[in-house]
């Protein structure tokens, strides 16, 4: 962990303003008097003894502005701040509004180990022996999970935030940790509809981690967004979750009629590349693929992976770059020759990603072209696990699933659609969402449409929810 102390030590050495003293004096507007005391509390806070505080924050409130103030007031105290994402593009989406490198939660503090008998990855967490005062801000804490997960093929001991804050106090005494986030968005993955995100609940790290620690709450929309017709809905969607009286418009931003009209709306916005231009959001997985079909055919790729296809990462990828599950990437080539293991194809294809900075950068390697079609069940998993044991000695003695083209290769979906829980964490220009539900979902519904920030469209079928 000592040379990520000195990479983020760098990093926040290269912010230069020291004649400021205080927290306000690094933001670059006037802050409402709401902003102003959120500051404030958050300055004390760095002075205090408390171990968390919690800075909570509908969309529009501020929330961004005033971290990225708080990672120049660190710098400029010579204090590292670590900027941490649940997820890869979460990450990516921070890191550029702060002007930071971020990184994931779970490469700050895990390390894949590869158990062959139950065909996984196991992930274990590291030791922190960085003695550098370290302040982790933790953006997006409403998908911090605090249960165990040991339904995908990259599994821990402990539930993620149990890691993460085991990790923070391993290291230097005075480490600190902000959890910033929204609490009208959807909680983690496995999380009932009126279940709170555990990391955004003092109550709850007080209780069971035994940590001191606040709340800073942020209501108030910024002036610079009151216009926003997004912003006003959520605003609304928030009113009602509040009260749970349903107070809501029938049709939520503009009105597009129809699948063909989502993929026309997406097609005039989609610009080769350029990933956080426009996105079609559901709540359903048969609607993604629905939609990614015909936007395919429409673009003229035919055949399960071809040149330009624009893809989303599906399973982390620990190569020779570490690639976050939700990234997306364009396919840039793809092999005509087919590859047949354990009863999986695979085909070789070379894939365009874009690092923290926006620079591209190319993999080649095999993509397993069932994942494209749906995800793998355990047993195919181990029968490939098995295969290459009998068959891969380099495997079979280390096993690190990076001596095996096969399990280390690709997981993929199509990226222009996806469902609102895969694009938590991530914003688009535009947004086009089918609003389709059995029972109504608030958080769903908030969630999904401040992903946008110029343009939304839904289909308004939430009327329609029981």
């Amino acid at each position: 962990m000592a040379i990520d102390c000195l990479i983020f030590a760098t990093a926040s050495n290269q912010k230069p303003p020291t004649a400021m003293t205080n927290l306000l004096s690094f933001l670059p507007f006037t802050p409402t008097t709401e902003q102003a005391n959120a500051l404030r509390s958050i300055e004390s806070f760095l002075d205090s003894d408390d171990h968390f505080l919690i800075v909570r924050g509908a969309a529009g409130t501020g929330k961004t502005s005033i971290m990225s103030a708080v990672t120049q007031y660190l710098a400029s105290k010579s204090i590292v701040p670590v900027p941490l994402g649940p997820t890869g593009r979460a990450a990516k989406n921070l890191g550029r509004k702060m002007g930071l490198p971020a990184r994931t939660m779970h490469s700050c503090f895990y390390t894949p180990q590869t158990d062959v008998e139950q065909a996984v990855v196991r992930l274990i967490r590291r030791a922190n022996d960085c003695t550098t005062l370290q302040v982790f801000i933790a953006d997006e804490s409403s998908m911090v999970s605090d249960r165990l997960d040991a339904s995908g093929d990259f599994v821990a001991a402990n539930p993620l935030l149990a890691d993460f804050v085991d990790f923070v106090r391993q290291g230097h005494a005075q480490n600190k940790i902000i959890f910033v986030g929204d609490a009208y968005q959807l909680p983690p993955v496995g999380y009932g509809v009126h279940e709170e995100a555990p990391a955004l609940l003092a109550s709850h790290l007080q209780q069971r981690y035994r940590l001191r620690g606040s709340t800073v709450e942020l209501s108030e929309i910024k002036r610079q967004a009151n216009g926003s017709p997004i912003l006003q809905v959520a605003h609304q969607l928030r009113q009602s979750m509040e009260t749970r009286r349903l107070a809501m418009p029938n049709y939520i931003g503009q009105l597009y009629r129809g699948d063909q009209d989502a993929v026309r709306l997406y097609l005039e916005r989609f610009e080769q590349g350029q990933h956080e231009r426009v996105a079609i959001l559901s709540l359903s997985n048969s609607y993604r693929d629905k939609c990614n079909a015909l936007i395919r055919k429409e673009l003229g790729l035919t055949g399960c992976l071809a040149m330009n296809d624009t893809v989303v990462l599906t399973q982390t990828h620990m190569g020779q770059h570490y690639v976050a599950n939700g990234e997306v990437g364009v396919v840039k080539a793809v092999d005509s020759r087919r590859h047949r293991v354990a009863d999986l194809e695979f085909v070789e294809a070379e894939i365009a990603f874009k690092d923290e900075h926006n620079k591209e950068f190319s993999i080649l390697s095999l993509v397993l072209k069932n994942s494209l079609i749906s995800k793998l069940t355990k047993e195919q998993l181990k029968g490939l696990y098995a295969s290459e044991m009998r068959e891969n000695k380099a495997f079979r003695e280390s096993k690190d699933i990076r001596e095996s083209r096969y399990l280390s290769a690709l997981q993929l979906n199509y990226g222009h659609a996806l469902t609102v829980h895969k694009a938590q964490g991530s914003e688009w220009d535009t947004v086009i969402m089918n609003t389709s539900m059995k029972t109504l979902d608030l958080r769903f519904l908030y969630t999904g449409i401040t992903r946008a920030r110029r343009e939304l469209f839904t289909n308004g079928a939430h009327r329609y929810a029981a």
